[in-house]
């Protein structure tokens, strides 16, 4: 990568390690969530691909600025549109995801193509501006104006737009190409039905969507939080000293902490009656909206399982992905001293079915991930208030 970091109207980049760019998306940008680009030495690496054609271009301008001077291949950490609705502009190359976030691509498209199209993305923007008319208070105003800006910027990007799927899909485990020790690896559901990461296990950083966020109420919608507790412990297992967070800044093992207690928080206050107030602990995050929604599908899961329900519905109505069965490791995810880190050899612990990252460091590279024999199987948009639209954007706010 270059040593001179770009400006940009969508993120604010830093250099976090040799030949890793993280970018930040900016609220007054299109971009949505966060960025990150990998230089794998022969080829250069975007994670998540964002919301809009424009911010995906800037990426893509950043990538080709930047040594080896063109992005090669993508990938796609879930299956939210923030996360693949720039994947038009990276078409000539490989785009990576599980098969299951493929698979729910393919189920949801026409939906979310119809969100899309003119016609919806008018009216969208006629309730906001009357939203954004009505509502009392600049606080409140500011919900509606958000969500405005968004849709205004696909609207202007609906003729050329369409779903672009990705192309190559992996379960388990799936080293990359290229110099570097790289490997995207999926633990099942948690912020969704299936997510990916991608590990470094030199530079002890993981890439971990919207299973980790920082300082941002996370969306809960089409996850399951008690399983996304557990892999919160996986991830911390692997001992990351930096974490390319899905929204907010960079993020740190303390900050996998604080998602899990978030997420035990939200589980224990779901229980009760009544309507439970933000704890202080969380009150300074934004998007503060979500935590009524949170709630609330915390409760569907345990009405269903109270109803004799095994799980409760995910994405799709689909149960969770397998379940990767590791107890929390003793003393919570801040344990670290007596968990291996995954990186560190043959660390496999009894009874558990992760995938496996023994021996990641020093493997060669023999063989492009997309000429090997990968199965090729193959959002969130902001609209109106009240409910969940099918590319799973809160309505009328940003997602977590």
């Amino acid at each position: 990568m270059s040593d001179s970091l770009p400006r940009s109207e969508h993120y604010t980049f830093e250099r976090i390690a040799e030949g890793v760019t993280f970018g930040q998306a900016r609220r007054e940008g299109t971009g949505l969530s966060n960025t990150a680009l990998l230089d794998l030495g022969s080829v250069t690496l975007v994670f998540d691909t964002r919301l809009t054609l424009r911010s995906a271009r800037e990426i893509r301008r950043v990538a080709v600025a930047s040594p080896p001077h063109a992005p090669a291949l993508c990938v796609n950490s879930h299956w939210h549109l923030d996360h693949v609705g720039g994947n038009p502009e990276f078409a000539q190359g490989p785009i990576y995801s599980t098969g299951r976030t493929r698979a729910i691509l393919l189920e949801k498209r026409a939906e979310i193509e119809e969100e899309l199209t003119p016609a919806r993305l008018n009216s969208d923007i006629l309730q906001l501006e009357e939203q954004e008319r009505t509502s009392p208070t600049p606080a409140a105003r500011a919900v509606p104006a958000s969500a405005l800006g968004l849709n205004r910027a696909l609207l202007a990007e609906a003729r050329e737009r369409r779903l672009t799927l990705p192309t190559r899909t992996f379960d388990g485990s799936l080293e990359l190409p290229g110099d570097r020790d790289a490997r995207l690896v999926t633990f099942g559901s948690g912020h969704t039905e299936s997510d990916a990461i991608l590990v470094l296990p030199r530079e002890h950083i993981v890439f971990a969507g919207d299973r980790v966020v920082a300082g941002t109420h996370p969306n809960l919608a089409s996850g399951d939080p008690e399983h996304w507790i557990e892999v919160l412990d996986r991830i911390s297992a692997l001992r990351p000293e930096r974490i390319v967070t899905g929204h907010g800044p960079l993020g740190t093992t303390e900050t996998l902490a604080t998602m899990r207690e978030y997420l035990l928080t939200v589980l224990a206050l779901a229980r009760e009656p009544g309507t439970p107030a933000i704890p202080d602990r969380f009150r300074p995050w934004t998007e503060p909206d979500q935590f009524a929604g949170n709630i609330a599908r915390a409760r569907e899961r345990y009405a269903a399982r109270d109803a004799g329900a095994a799980h409760g519905p995910t994405c799709g109505g689909r149960p969770r992905s397998p379940a990767l069965p590791l107890p929390p490791p003793p003393g919570g995810v801040n344990s670290r001293a007596r968990l291996a880190p995954a990186w560190a050899g043959n660390s496999r612990r009894a009874g558990t079915a992760a995938p496996r990252l023994d021996a990641v460091r020093g493997r060669r590279r023999r063989t492009p991930a997309w000429n090997a024999t990968t199965t090729v199987s193959g959002g969130c948009r902001p609209t109106t208030t009240g409910g969940t639209s099918s590319s799973c954007f809160s309505k009328g706010r940003r997602p977590g």
